[in-house]
Formats: structure tokens, sequence, C-alpha cells
């Protein structure tokens, strides 16, 4: 028997198909003895290509991981190159641009330190003192139509008071801007000084005056103050109080 081959063919498609070989002897009849015929198969399987579609997905995959990073680094690359940046600090070869220089660091010492605290501390107390508002009032004038019986009761001093209006910013949370008032003093002051009088009391340390102090104006509760403003009460006995007089504003219409 001669050995037999089993295929088949797709009809001029291109299809991979494993390949079957048969491998065997021949057999018949020799000198009276009769030879079987053995065959064995040998299967030989054909290489897979990846498809095309699988490389073109992990192709733009990898072009999606590396896109951002790779469009900042050519900035900071063309940046660089543009305008260059150093640290002037770390680089040996320019230290002679470091601002900062530890020749001080040789005679310091540890038992200096509360001495400069200390010194330092109190250079920030003569100047907080120094900076400050100081207030002059020399009169108060309100001119008004005086009869016989008010000229023997008319009063020669009323009592200002001065307070400091601070319009802090608005939060989140706040509805309006949050508004505070610091009371700073008060003093009497004359009302409707002579000129001869008034030219007397312009002297120094002769007109009542009010010291606000700087530490006033720092933050308020946590909020950033936005405004700072005067508020001037006037009030005398016998008269009606007139509030709300901010410098800056007049009132002509006074009730009396």
């Amino acid at each position: 028997m001669s050995p037999q081959k089993h295929g088949s063919s797709d009809g001029g498609n291109n299809v991979s198909s494993p390949v079957v070989g048969y491998v065997g002897t021949g057999g018949g009849r020799a000198n009276g003895r009769v030879y079987h015929h053995q065959t064995t198969a040998v299967v030989v399987p054909a290489a897979k290509k990846p498809k095309m579609e699988l490389v073109q997905a992990d192709h733009e995959l990898f072009l999606q991981a590396f896109e951002k990073p790779t469009q900042i680094y050519r900035f900071l690359r063309t940046r660089n190159l543009i305008a260059p940046i150093f640290l002037h600090r770390t680089l040996t070869y320019m230290s002679h641009r470091n601002s900062r220089t530890n020749a001080k660091r040789k005679s310091s010492r540890v038992d200096h330190l509360l001495y400069r605290v200390e010194k330092k501390r109190a250079e920030q107390k003569a100047h907080s003192l120094a900076s400050h508002l100081q207030l002059t009032f020399t009169g108060f004038f309100h001119k008004v139509e005086k009869s016989s019986v008010d000229s023997e009761n008319e009063q020669n001093s009323v009592s200002l008071e001065v307070l400091l209006v601070k319009v802090c910013h608005k939060k989140r949370k706040d509805v309006s801007c949050p508004v505070k008032q610091v009371p700073t003093g008060k003093k009497q002051v004359p009302l409707n000084p002579d000129s001869s009088t008034s030219s007397s009391q312009n002297k120094p340390g002769s007109c009542p005056s009010l010291v606000v102090s700087s530490s006033e104006f720092d933050a308020s509760n946590g909020h950033t103050v936005k405004s700072y403003s005067l508020l001037f009460r006037v009030s005398g006995p016998g008269r009606t109080q007139h509030n709300g007089l901010v410098n800056g504003q007049t009132n002509e219409k006074i009730e009396d």
C-alpha cells in the first residue's frame, strides 16, 4: 500500500492551517512473508500572527499614557533653553552670586540668642509706641439762634465720644460685611469757643486730645479689615444727642 495524504484547500483563500504529514513504511508480499504498513501522523502548528486591531489599540494606549508628560517636558526644555533658571545657592560654580553669606556663623553663639530676641522686641515696642494716631480737638461749633433764656443756660462744653469703625471683608458664611465699633475715649470739648479763647487754647497741651494706638488697626476677629473710619458722637446736657456724624460728613439740619 502506498501512503495517503489528506488535506483541504479553500479555493485560493489565504488561510493558514496546520500541516498534517504521514510518515510510514510500505507494505507488501515478499518471499512468502506479509509486511504490514505503519503510519504516523505529525502535526506542525502554524505561527499565529497578532491582529492589526490589537496592535493599533496598544499603540493608542501608549500614546495616551505619554502624551501629556511629553508635552510638559518639551515645554520645560524649550523654556529652559530660552530663559534658563538656575538656583544660585546650590550651584557651586556660581556661589559668588549668592546674596547670603555665612560669615556671621563663625562669630555667632547660642548664648547671644536671648539677647537678640529681647533687643528685637524692645525695638518693636518702641516703634509701636511711636506709631499712633493723635486727635486734637479745638472746639465744637454749632450755630443756633440764641434767646435771652438760652444764653443764661448755655453750656460751654459738650461731651465728645470717638469710635473707630472697622469694616471687614465678607466671608462665605457672612451675609453682609461685618462692622465693628471700637471706642477710643471721651473728652469734654469747648462749645462755640471765641476766637480769642481758641487762639489761647491752641497752645500745645491745652486742647483735649485722644490717642489711638496702632494695635487697633490690626485684624479683627480673624477678619481682614477693608476700611477704617472715625465716628464722632457729640452730646450735651439739655440738648438732643446727635449721632452718626462721621468724619467728612456734615449735618446741616440739626434740631435743638
